[in-house]
């Protein structure tokens, strides 16, 4: 098991004595009737991730608030990757991203969660960087949402086709069908 495996199992029995009734497998964190998988062992393009996900019964992030936002950035920071030494300006920056379940590939700006097909309602849209995010130009190519560390994990649209990020996969266990710890 690698130290980053090891990590996550254990913050998943920490997260998981505090999150009142979720219950998950083993390398799920529990939070507030979902259960989240951060896979960070290699980068996949949006559908490959979205394929990752349905592998495990899951689906990509659909993030509803501002609580739910904060659990997930504040853990995706703690799997922090730096870029490679010796790359420009951004060495100190962190290159982590992480698809999200959402996209703008049908209507250029109108953001749908895939797994209900119903438009994106909170948003954690990065507006400070050079280019404010979402790019919703006519000509945009950038349909994917994900969470992009390098602006302290705020939503960017990205390439769907482009192996950019890593999935974030969520259960929802809030429906009556609650998961038992395993191992």
């Amino acid at each position: 098991m690698t130290t980053k495996m090891l990590f996550i199992v254990l913050a998943a029995l920490f997260y998981s004595a505090d999150s009142g009734t979720t219950c998950c497998k083993d390398g799920w964190l529990p939070y507030s009737g979902s259960c989240y998988m951060f896979y960070d062992e290699h980068k996949v393009d949006w559908n490959e991730a979205v394929t990752y996900c349905r592998n495990r019964n899951s689906q990509l992030v659909s993030i509803e608030t501002a609580h739910e936002s904060t659990f997930l950035k504040s853990f995706a920071r703690k799997l922090f990757k730096a870029a490679p030494p010796g790359k420009n300006s951004s060495s100190e920056r962190n290159v982590t991203a992480f698809w999200l379940g959402a996209s703008d590939t049908d209507i250029e700006g109108l953001w749908k969660w895939v797994s209900t097909d119903e438009e994106v309602s909170y948003t954690e849209w990065d507006l400070l960087s050079s280019k404010p995010q979402p790019n919703n130009d006519p000509d945009n190519k950038e349909d994917c949402l994900a969470l992009n560390g390098a602006y302290d994990f705020n939503w960017h649209d990205g390439l769907c086709e482009e192996r950019l990020g890593y999935p974030l996969c969520e259960i929802r266990t809030d429906d009556g069908n609650s998961m038992q710890v395993i191992g």
